[in-house]
């Protein structure tokens, strides 16, 4: 029998492929690793820059919806007046108003103006007839509207001026309460 040649070291040759190639993979690894590391801290640095940014835009906030909360405006007792007369208009029952005159108002009337003064409850009217009769039965159609408690003439006088002859004419109506209007 012949003797084989059974070597169970390799060559030196091969050993050292072999070593060569596992050192360039764990360089490799460790350059990949620091990479790694260097973006993964890189972002976590970021992050912390967001995190202090946000906290300080919330205290901005805050700070700025209590500064919004606190009044600043004081008013006067003049500009408090103000505000209620117009509070006042603005209540008034402006629709109801609106329909009673309508349906009290005949074609022959021509309305020039109303005049509210919400804090004696009266609404002052002023219109045109083409005669005395035409206003009578216009302050007549007034007191039967449910929303005047009580209707009167203040001022009347012939436009001779006016080649129609119009009467122009005012009348007073009180308003009624509200409860009253809403029977």
């Amino acid at each position: 029998m012949k003797a084989l040649p059974i070597d169970f070291a390799p060559a030196r040759r091969q050993r050292l492929g072999a070593t060569a190639f596992g050192l360039i993979m764990f360089f490799s690894g460790l350059v990949l690793m620091g990479g790694a590391l260097w973006h993964t801290n890189s972002w976590q640095r970021g992050y912390q820059r967001l995190q202090i940014r946000l906290a300080t835009e919330q205290q901005k906030d805050s700070t700025s919806v209590l500064a919004r909360r606190a009044p600043t405006l004081v008013l006067s007792a003049a500009q408090i007046a103000a505000i209620n007369e117009a509070v006042r208009h603005l209540n008034l029952p402006w629709r109801d108003l609106f329909d009673a005159i309508e349906a009290a108002t005949p074609p022959e009337i021509a309305l020039l103006a109303l005049d509210p003064d919400p804090e004696h409850q009266l609404l002052r009217l002023t219109a045109e007839a083409a005669s005395s009769e035409a206003m009578l039965d216009y302050v007549v159609n007034l007191k039967q509207q449910p929303v005047f408690s009580a209707v009167s003439i203040k001022r009347h006088q012939l436009d001779v001026q006016d080649p129609n002859n119009v009467l122009r004419f005012s009348v007073a109506l009180s308003l009624a309460a509200s409860e009253q209007v809403a029977k």
